[in-house]
């Protein structure tokens, strides 16, 4: 397998990328909570996929990851997978995907900001309450 680039590096990621049912089915379980299952939806498309499919699928798992760390009230865990997951998908811009990725990319970064304005011990003693979804691009929202 070749070696995979990483954001820091300036690479150009414009490949095209896939997003196949197994990719929708990962975003219908994140919208649904099931942060850990659609880390594995996601899985094999990013094993398998070109240099910006890596990276695109890497961001999301790395997100998921961060959510799945938030249930568990992980606070440091939760903002270490959070910011990789954020590095990379910001990489991306807005690529030709059905999903808003630059919307979720800012409701993710909110995410982030709040847990580390909270800091560790105030985020364990409060209720979460910030979970954001996956949409639609608008285009793709109307079916088109």
């Amino acid at each position: 397998m070749p070696e995979r680039p990483k954001p820091g590096n300036r690479e150009v990621y414009d490949d095209p990328i896939s997003f196949p049912g197994r990719a929708r089915e990962g975003v219908a379980l994140f919208n649904g909570g099931e942060y850990w299952e659609s880390h594995e939806a996601w899985e094999d498309l990013w094993r398998e996929g070109n240099p910006t499919e890596r990276l695109f699928y890497q961001g999301l798992i790395q997100v998921a990851a961060g959510f799945v760390k938030i249930q568990k009230v992980w606070h440091a865990p939760a903002v270490l997978n959070l910011q990789k997951g954020l590095s990379k998908l910001e990489v991306l811009g807005d690529p030709d995907v059905p999903i808003d990725l630059p919307a979720f990319v800012r409701e993710t970064r909110v995410v982030l900001e709040s847990l580390k304005a909270l800091g560790r011990v105030r985020f364990e003693e409060e209720a979460w309450t910030r979970w954001p979804k996956i949409g639609c691009r608008p285009d793709e929202s109307r079916g088109t």
